[in-house]
């Protein structure tokens, strides 16, 4: 049977209000709590390549760009894929 956590603030973390300083120092017990409750999934690295796109935008610099999740398989630096 899996067990689900809740995260029980006693007040809005700070990295909420906005600011990279706040992020830094605000939101670190919120990250603990998330790593040490939400399960780490776990993906074939050596299965082809599935990738869920949930953005796709365009730079003249470096062409398409895709945003989203590996689900299976891995992605190397400069590495070409079709979408």
């Amino acid at each position: 049977m899996r067990t689900h956590h809740s995260l029980e603030l006693a007040h809005e973390p700070d990295c909420l209000q906005g600011g990279a300083r706040a992020l830094a120092a605000g939101c670190t017990p919120l990250y603990k709590e998330i790593l040490e409750h939400v399960p780490v999934r776990e993906v074939d690295p050596d299965a082809p390549l599935q990738m869920l796109v949930v953005t796709l935008d365009h730079s003249d610099f470096v062409g398409r760009i895709a945003i989203g999740r590996v689900m299976a398989g891995k992605i190397k630096k400069g590495q070409r894929v079709a979408c």
